[in-house]
């Protein structure tokens, strides 16, 4: 069975295509359940400490650094002091995102995942601590999780609601509810990103042959929905697309002549402005887009006859000192995961990580458990590695590990 969408092979029960996130068979015109908001988190209390003489110059000296140090952690790295990686979802929502369909998360020294028990959570490193959140229906498909301020996000996909659904529950598993939901009419199942204190909804829609690409903001708490975006393109792919900051990466088949002969990445402003292309295939197509630190990687193939060659290029947020971090291969390359200045890669029979803007490859030697795939969501000291995705459905192993592949501890085992 192949992808009606872009022509992907697919295997038996699949409900999205693993290239492009489309679904897969005949989808309902069925509308959606009206937007749910919930109630708006507390904000955080501020305690303003004593002035105490004659330590004055000292303690107005500390504060500055402590407030330099806060705003560089949650503001440009995208993380704050107590949470890191997972606050803000800067380092891990590009990542989630584009692969692995967002099995997983970290954030506050836990680690958050997808199995077979449904929506679980174990402290870093630590097999004996697992519980669970929260149960996953049958025959619901989840994905895109994300973590802030004590709360988790993904979204969800209900085959007997034919829709698409963000939802929110706090880590202890309290406070469940929906905030938006999107028809399955037409759409494909919608990115999730957490960007300065908001959810960002990307989503691409396919109606009278023509594509488009959606970008929905809202509060946490599902409140202030706001439209950001609304794109007609030509991208072949659902998720070759990627949030990063205030700009949206995406791929698009049609050159700005308005012919086709391989698909390109664009940047552009959240709302549009500033569009400018950075990478263009040789006649072939993008397969998936992410952002690692101050680069773009993005996978691809070339085209030449019915020859193709499969690589990774690495670029600047401006397309400037492109470079590909791999060798051209035969055999189809894709970008599973990231951390920090590391992108990990996998050609079907192994993962292997290279830094972000080019380098040695270091064999990950994964468990034999993960010998059918693997998807490794970056944490600040360690991979979230996973086999669960939303075409191939929740993880049957889940386990920890560093970035070089040692000291594995494994989380979930289906039994």
């Amino acid at each position: 069975m192949f992808c009606s969408k872009c022509g992907a092979n697919l295997g038996e029960d699949v409900k999205f295509c693993p290239k492009c996130g489309a679904p897969v068979g005949p989808v309902s015109a069925t509308p959606a359940p009206a937007d749910a908001p919930g109630a708006a988190a507390s904000a955080p209390t501020t305690v303003h400490p004593k002035r105490r003489a004659p330590f004055v110059i000292i303690a107005v000296a500390a504060v500055v650094v402590v407030a330099i140090a806060a705003f560089v952690v949650t503001h440009l790295l995208g993380g704050n002091p107590k949470e890191a990686a997972g606050a803000n979802g800067m380092g891990n929502s590009v990542t989630n995102i584009a692969f692995g369909d967002g099995q997983a998360v970290s954030a506050g020294g836990m680690d958050y995942f997808f199995d077979d028990n449904g929506l679980e959570c174990a402290k870093v490193n630590d097999p004996g601590s697992v519980k669970q959140i929260c149960s996953i229906s049958s025959g619901t498909y989840v994905g895109m999780l994300n973590y802030a301020d004590g709360y988790l996000f993904y979204a969800g996909y209900d085959s007997n609601a034919d829709s698409y659904d963000i939802k929110s529950v706090k880590a202890d598993g309290s406070d469940g509810k929906t905030l938006y939901s999107l028809d399955t009419d037409h759409n494909y199942f919608p990115c999730l990103y957490i960007v300065d204190g908001r959810i960002y909804i990307v989503y691409q829609a396919y109606q009278n042959k023509t594509d488009s690409l959606h970008i929905v903001s809202m509060a946490t708490d599902g409140s202030d929905v706001r439209n950001e975006l609304d794109l007609d393109m030509s991208c072949a792919s659902g998720h070759c697309v990627a949030l990063s900051g205030d700009r949206v990466y995406y791929s698009d088949d049609e050159a700005d002549d308005g012919t086709s002969g391989g698909s390109s990445v664009y940047s552009m402003k959240i709302d549009g402005s500033d569009t400018k292309r950075i990478f263009s295939s040789d006649g072939g197509s993008v397969r998936g887009i992410t952002v690692v630190g101050d680069r773009v990687l993005v996978a691809a193939h070339d085209r030449s006859g019915s020859a193709y060659s499969y690589y990774v290029a690495s670029m600047n947020a401006d397309g400037s000192d492109a470079k590909k971090i791999t060798d051209v291969s035969d055999d189809e390359i894709d970008i599973v995961g990231a951390n920090n200045d590391t992108v990990y890669l996998s050609d079907g029979d192994s993962c292997f990580a290279v830094p972000a803007a080019g380098g040695d490859e270091t064999d990950l030697g994964l468990p034999d458990s993960f010998q059918y795939g693997a998807y490794l969501i970056g944490a600040d000291d360690h991979v979230i590695v996973s086999n669960g995705s939303l075409s191939g459905g929740l993880a049957y192993n889940v386990g920890s590990m560093k970035g070089d592949g040692s000291s594995y501890v494994e989380y979930f085992s289906e039994s």
